[in-house]
């Protein structure tokens, strides 16, 4: 049986998952004028099949739609999240559509250089 999730945004680019206080995932995110790139979600192996993938997006999803950004979804978890809660998140596409990159251990972020400006590059 799974413990308790939680997620933290530890920084303006970084969200992590914890399970019963050990770090068990990760999301990343570029961030740009008005637009955040959603390029990364890993979760530990050992710790796959837990739903914190869907914590890491859904608080990630929640907090750009806080924001008032747009999201470019070029991780393949965040991108089939966004398809999968469609009702929920459409409204954060507003139009941003690309070819998902890489699957779970490819967390590389292959278009934010064209949104980043060097104030929100930070980690």
């Amino acid at each position: 049986m799974a413990g308790e999730i939680t997620v933290e945004r530890v920084s303006d680019t970084l969200f992590v998952a914890r399970m019963d206080g050990a770090l068990v995932g990760r999301a990343r995110t570029a961030i740009g004028d008005g637009v955040w790139e959603a390029f990364s979600t890993v979760v530990e192996p050992t710790h796959r099949g837990h739903h914190i993938g869907a914590h890491l997006a859904e608080a990630l999803l929640d907090a750009a739609d806080t924001a008032g950004v747009t999201v470019v979804p070029s991780c393949w978890f965040i991108d089939g999240y966004m398809d999968r809660h469609s009702d929920r998140y459409r409204h954060l596409r507003d139009g941003h559509t690309v070819e998902p990159v890489g699957g779970p251990d490819d967390p590389h972020c292959r278009i934010a250089p064209a949104f980043v400006t060097s104030s929100g590059a930070g980690s």
